[in-house]
C-alpha cells in the first residue's frame, strides 16, 4: 500500500500561508509551536518558535528521501540572536535525521542517525552544540561530543555515512566542507539503521528548563542545503536550493512494520482506560517525524470514527511533567505524522475536527531514562 502526500492541508507547505517561494523543506510539524518560511536576505528562511511550556512542543520542517541510503551532505545556519541564556540543563534539539526502523541498544530504542541539540553551560554564559549519533559501539547505543557555540549566527555542516566499517558522522561548525571537520565520530557500525528515512531542522524535544523559560524565542534557519554526493560550499552561500529531486519526495511507504498499531485495543467513544505505561513496548521511539524524541515505553490505542469531529483527549497521572498523549495518524514505521500531543498535570488534548478514520493514541513519557507510570486517559466532549 502507498499514500502519497499524507495529511496535505496539516503538513506540507502552502505559498498562500508562507511568503517563500520554494521552502526547502516541504513538510512540517507544529504542537505548542510554529515553523514558518519566510522570504530572507539569503533566500527562504524557517522560523521556529515554542509557544508553550510544554515539554511536547515543537515547530519542526522536515522531507523524506527516497533512496536513504546514499550519503547524507546538509547543511543550515542558525541564528540564535533571539535566545536568551541558556545552561546546562537547557537544551532543545535543532536538526535530526531518522531511520525507517528503530535499533535496541543498551537497552534503548532508537530511530535517530544523528541530532544536533543546543545547550549552555554551566553557567549560562555560552552556548554549546551537542552531537549525538547513532553507534552501535557507545553507551546506550550513541556517541557524542559537545562543541562550542561562537556568537550568534553559526554555520553547521553534516556528512554521513552509513556502514560497518566507514559508518561516521562529522560536523563543520563555521567552517566549510572542504576544511577539517568540526567534529568526527568514525567507526559508528550505524548499518543496522540501514537508511536517513527523514530529515528535520527547528526546535522540538526540549528539555523541561528549557521549554520553561524559552517559550516565544524564535531560532531561525537559512542557507538551508543539501546535496546527494558533491561537497557543498557554506560561506558566500546565497539562495542555495538542491540538486537532487530526493529533496522533495513525499510518498510515505507501508511496509507492515509494528509501528501501524496493528494489535492495539480499540478504544469506543465513551472509552476509559486505566492503565500504566511500565508494561508498554517502545515501538515509537520517534514520534512525529523526529520532532519528539524519547526510548521511553509507551502504551497505544486505536481511536476510530467514520466523520471528522471536535476531540478532546484528557490525560491524568502522577508522572509529572513529562507523561504525554499524543494522537497521530495511523501509518507504518517508527515515525508517525501526529495531529497533537500534550503533557502536564492532567493534559487536555483538544483536536479540533479530528479526521474520520483510524488514529493512533499514544501514552507515553517524555523523560530521560526508562520512565514510566500509571495515568487514566478519557475522552471529554460528545462521545457519539
Amino acid at each position: 500500500m502507498k499514500a502519497t502526500m499524507l495529511f496535505l492541508g496539516v503538513f506540507l507547505f502552502s505559498a498562500a500561508v508562507d511568503a517563500c517561494d520554494q521552502p526547502p523543506f516541504s513538510e512540517r510539524y507544529e504542537n505548542h509551536g510554529t515553523a514558518t518560511w519566510t522570504q530572507g536576505d539569503d533566500g527562504c528562511e524557517l522560523q521556529s518558535t515554542l509557544l508553550a511550556n510544554d515539554v511536547t512542543a515543537a515547530g519542526v520542517a522536515h522531507f523524506q528521501r527516497r533512496d536513504g541510503s546514499a550519503p547524507l551532505h546538509f547543511s543550515f545556519r542558525l541564528d540564535l540572536s533571539a535566545l536568551t541564556s541558556v545552561n546546562s540543563i537547557q537544551s532543545v534539539s535543532v536538526a535530526s535525521a531518522t531511520s525507517k526502523v528503530a535499533v535496541s541498544m543498551g537497552g534503548n530504542a532508537s530511530a535517530d542517525l544523528f541530532r544536533l541539540k543546543v545547550q549552555g553551560n554551566v553557567q549560562g554564559t555560552a552556548r554549546q552544540l551537542l552531537v549525538i549519533a547513532a553507534c552501535a559501539n557507545g553507551p546506550s547505543g550513541v556517541c557524542t561530543q559537545t562543541v562550542p557555540i561562537i556568537g550568534d549566527m553559526t554555520l553547521i555542516g553534516v556528512k554521513l555515512n552509513i556502514g560497518t566499517d566507514n559508518g561516521s558522522l562529522q560536523v563543520w561548525v563555521d567552517d566549510d566542507f572542504d576544511g577539517a571537520p568540526t567534529v568526527s565520530l568514525e567507526g559508528l557500525n550505524n548499518e543496522e539503521w540501514i537508511a536517513v528515512e527523514r530529515v528535520a531542522i527547528g526546535m522540538s524535544s526540549g528539555s523541561q528548563a528549557f521549554v520553561g523559560n524559552h517559550a516565544d524565542e524564535t531560532m531561525t534557519f537559512d542557507r538551508v542545503a543539501m546535496r546527494l554526493v558533491n561537497p557543498i560550499t557554506l560561506k558566500g552561500a546565497n539562495g542555495m536550493g538542491p540538486d537532487d529531486d530526493q529533496f522533495f519526495h513525499m510518498d510515505f511507504e507501508s511496509n507492515g512494520s509494528p509501528g501501524c498499531g496493528d494489535g492495539a485495543p480499540l478504544l469506543t467513544p465513551d472509552f476509559t482506560v486505566v492503565g500504566t505505561t511500565c508494561n508498554g513496548s517502545s515501538v515509537f521511539p520517534t514520534i512525529a517525524s523526529g520532532s519528539t524524541h524519547a526510548f521511553t515505553p509507551e502504551r497505544i490505542f486505536i481511536f476510530s470514527q467514520e466523520e471528522a469531529r471536535d476531540r478532546t483527549f484528557v490525560l491524568s497521572s502522577t508522572l509529572y511533567p513529562s507523561l504525554a498523549v499524543f494522537v497521530c495518524s495511523r501509518q507504518c514505521g517508527p515515525s508517525a505524522h501526529c495531529l497533537g500531543g500534550i503533557a502536564g498535570i492532567t493534559p487536555r488534548l483538544h483536536i479540533p475536527q479530528l479526521p474520520a478514520g483510524d488514529h493512533i493514541v499514544v501514552v507515553k513519557a517524555i523523560a530521560p531514562g526508562n520512565a514510566c507510570g500509571a495515568f487514566t486517559l478519557d475522552l471529554a466532549g460528545p462521545l457519539d
